[in-house]
C-alpha cells in the first residue's frame, strides 16, 4: 500500500475541486498567490471543505511580507484559526518568527494549542531562519505536526542533502514535507532521494490580461490537472526500496 501524500496548494474552490479529481491527497488553501499566500476567507474555507472529500489545511497569514507579527496581528491569527476550525478544516499552516528570523516558540505553541484538534504545519517561514537545524528543533518543541520547507532555497531539489538531515533530526517527532517550485519535472528526483512520505506542490499557471494588469486587478490563476496527475503517478509508482539517501 502506497502511503505517500501529495498536498496541492489551491487558491479557489474550482482549483480545489480540480486538484482532488486529479489525485491530490490534501488541499493547502490560500488567498493572494501574488503575495506568497495569505489567509483565505471564511466563505472559501467553508465551501472548499463542503465540496471536497480530502483534508483541507488553511494558510493562516494575516499579510504578505515578513513573519514577525505585532500583538494585533497575532490576535487576528487566533481568530482566523477559530474560523478555520468552524469551517471544517482538518488543519492550518502558519509561521511566526522573531525579529532575527529564529522561530517564535512561545507564540507558535499557543496557536498549536488553540488549533487542536486540527493539525498544524509550520510553513516556509522556517526557510528564513539563519540555522535550519536549530529551527526544526524549535518547531518540534512547539508541538507542530509537520514542517514545510524548501531547505532555504528557491528550488527544493537543490536542498536534498540538507532536507534529509532535517528529516534525520526530526525522527518520528514531526513530519518534514518538502515543497516550493515542486512539479512533475523534479518530483521524481525528490521522491528517490528524500526519506519522507509527504510532498507539497502547486500546479498553478499565472497569466496576465492587459486590462486586468492596467487597472491593478492582478493576475489570473488557473491549474494544470495534468501536472497533478503526473505527480500523483510518480508517487504511486515509486518503489520504497529504491530510495537513496
Amino acid at each position: 500500500m502506497n502511503s505517500k501524500i501529495l498536498e496541492i496548494c489551491a487558491f479557489s474552490l474550482e482549483a480545489s475541486i480540480k486538484a482532488e479529481k486529479a489525485g491530490a491527497n490534501r488541499i493547502a488553501l490560500c488567498a493572494a498567490p501574488g503575495e506568497g499566500g495569505t489567509t483565505p476567507s471564511f466563505g472559501l474555507m467553508k465551501k472548499v471543505c463542503k465540496n471536497v472529500s480530502i483534508p483541507v489545511v488553511a494558510f493562516i497569514r494575516p499579510r504578505g511580507g515578513d513573519f514577525y507579527y505585532s500583538k494585533k496581528e497575532f490576535n487576528i491569527m487566533k481568530e482566523d484559526i477559530k474560523m478555520a476550525k468552524k469551517a471544517g478544516c482538518s488543519g492550518v499552516t502558519l509561521g511566526i518568527l522573531n525579529k532575527d528570523n529564529t522561530i517564535d516558540i512561545e507564540r507558535t505553541a499557543q496557536l498549536v494549542e488553540l488549533a487542536q484538534p486540527m493539525t498544524v504545519t509550520f510553513g516556509r517561514a522556517m526557510d528564513l531562519s539563519p540555522d535550519l537545524t536549530q529551527a526544526i528543533t524549535d518547531i518540534i518543541e512547539t508541538g507542530c505536526s509537520r514542517v514545510l520547507t524548501s531547505g532555504g532555497r528557491i528550488n527544493v531539489e537543490n536542498s536534498i542533502p540538507l532536507i534529509n538531515n532535517l528529516i534525520k533530526i526530526a525522527e518520528n517527532k514531526i513530519t518534514v514535507m518538502p515543497g516550493f517550485n515542486t512539479d512533475d519535472h523534479n518530483l521524481q528526483l525528490l521522491v528517490e532521494h528524500l526519506n519522507t512520505n509527504e510532498f507539497h506542490a502547486s500546479a498553478k499557471i499565472a497569466f496576465t490580461e492587459d486590462q486586468l494588469s492596467i487597472l491593478g486587478f492582478g493576475v489570473s490563476v488557473c491549474y494544470d490537472q495534468a501536472s497533478i496527475k503526473n505527480m500523483k503517478s510518480i508517487l504511486n509508482n515509486h518503489k520504497r526500496e529504491n530510495l537513496a539517501f
